[in-house]
């Protein structure tokens, strides 16, 4: 898992040494910036909701007192 993690943020390089072939290189390009940003996106939207579900107790917790 680890080593295709390292793989995974080096691809692009890696499958266009290894293949040598331009249109998996642009392909790999593209699915690892996808991959990426959507992990990005993942983390972004998990403070989001972590910080939403703060604020909506925050408010009750005022409510009752």
């Amino acid at each position: 898992m680890g080593s295709d993690f390292s793989r995974l943020s080096l691809c692009p390089l890696t499958i266009y040494w290894k293949e040598g072939n331009f249109c998996l290189f642009l392909s790999s390009i593209l699915f690892c910036s996808v991959y990426r940003y959507r992990y990005l996106i993942f983390k972004l939207k998990g403070a989001l909701d972590a910080f939403l579900l703060l604020f909506r107790y925050r408010v009750v917790f005022f409510m009752i007192l």
